[in-house]
């Protein structure tokens, strides 16, 4: 008698055909193991990808060997172990297969890229700073002079901020910036330096003079400098006061003028020729420096700066020479906004010779923190 053909299955030899599912499944695994293999799958998804591909694998395996399953199992079992053998080998080829990731974290907030020194060697810094400061303040009764000394000296005592160990100047930019950004920050500290220097909450401290009224550091600045606080009486210091209306007229017409203090026996002529002859030369340190201003009459004190500084910012008088006044007083920073302007201003424009070249200071944060003391203390 004819046999069924549902009874052929049972009589096949195991092993001999793989199954329609079983080709599908061990193609796709083969697919998914050369693409893991050749890195086509971001890391994120090794994991996955793992379990895809032994999964496809036994299931591949099963189906080949169906029918031999069949005979010792029946019902739920097939389930059951299908179940099992999946778990067990998606853990396996976690363990196997997966790589976590190894980046660096990113660095913390307000630390420059490329200083290279740990977060807690700022803040040992930091630390360190803001309580030499806060000593100096807890006696109410201290007179403020005494208070400053106290503060300028804990400024230079603690100058040791982190340098960096590359010699790129971006890194050691960085590193002074961010040491100034600390003292700016303790209020004590800031007030010393705006009283004593001048110095703003915009200051860089790069060395570069910042616009009026522009929070945009890339534009055109021009290099300032540090000078001593003179009296109009320093024989080498130079004084012109002038109309508002005098604001277009460049610095070279300006100081064709007579100065409004004497010009100790020189005569016009030579003193201007005398200054066109040093700022000519081939010299790039500043032979000649100027300084603008607007304000009224009233406030002038006889001194290149306000009342009580110690040291007063100025600019190279060759760089700006044949510039306005406005002009230089937008580069200076010294520029004032319609709403700060008032009839009783005049301009301001002092001429200085130094003496001697160490009485010039190129105005970045490494050099502030390590004068600030004897200037203080003068």
């Amino acid at each position: 008698m004819t046999q069924p053909l549902n009874n052929q299955a049972d009589t096949a030899p195991a092993g001999k055909s793989l199954s329609a599912e079983g080709k599908i499944g061990l193609f796709l695994g083969i697919v998914a193991v050369v693409l893991a293999a050749v890195g086509f799958i971001p890391n994120w998804g090794r994991r996955v990808v793992a379990e895809f591909v032994v999964v496809l694998l036994l299931s591949s395996a099963i189906f080949w060997f169906e029918p031999q399953i069949k005979k010792f199992v029946k019902g739920i079992f097939p389930l059951l172990l299908i179940i099992i053998l999946l778990t067990v080998s998606a853990e396996l080829s976690y363990r196997l297969w997966y790589t976590p990731a190894t980046t660096s974290p990113p660095p913390p907030i307000n630390q420059p890229i490329g200083v290279a020194r740990p977060g807690d060697e700022w803040d040992a810094w930091t630390s360190r700073m803001q309580n030499g400061i806060k000593k100096c303040v807890e006696d109410k009764s201290s007179p403020v002079a005494v208070v400053d000394v106290c503060i300028a000296d804990a400024i230079t005592k603690n100058g040791n901020y982190p340098k960096p160990d590359s010699s790129n100047s971006i890194d050691k930019l960085n590193a002074d910036i961010r040491a100034g950004s600390v003292l700016m920050s303790i209020h004590e500290a800031f007030d010393l330096l705006d009283r004593k220097i001048g110095i703003k909450s915009n200051f860089l401290g790069d060395g570069l003079a910042l616009p009026s009224d522009d929070q945009s550091y890339w534009k055109h600045r021009i290099p300032e400098y540090l000078v001593p606080q003179l009296l109009e009486t320093n024989t080498d210091l130079w004084t012109w006061e002038l109309p508002t209306t005098d604001s277009d007229r460049t610095l070279k017409d300006i100081i064709q003028a007579h100065p409004k203090n004497s010009l100790e026996g020189r005569n016009q002529k030579q003193f201007v020729e005398n200054l066109e002859r040093l700022i000519s030369g081939p010299v790039d340190e500043p032979q000649v420096l100027v300084r603008v201003h607007r304000f009224p009459e009233s406030l002038y004190k006889g001194s290149l700066g306000k009342p009580g500084s110690e040291q007063v910012f100025m600019l190279c008088l060759k760089d700006v020479y044949y510039m306005t006044f406005k002009e230089v007083a937008e580069l200076s920073g010294h520029g004032k906004q319609n709403s700060n302007k008032s009839d009783r201003d005049r301009l301001w424009v002092w001429i200085y010779r130094p003496p001697e070249r160490a009485d010039v200071t190129v105005p970045t944060w490494g050099e502030i923190i390590k004068n600030i003391k004897n200037w203080v203390v003068k």
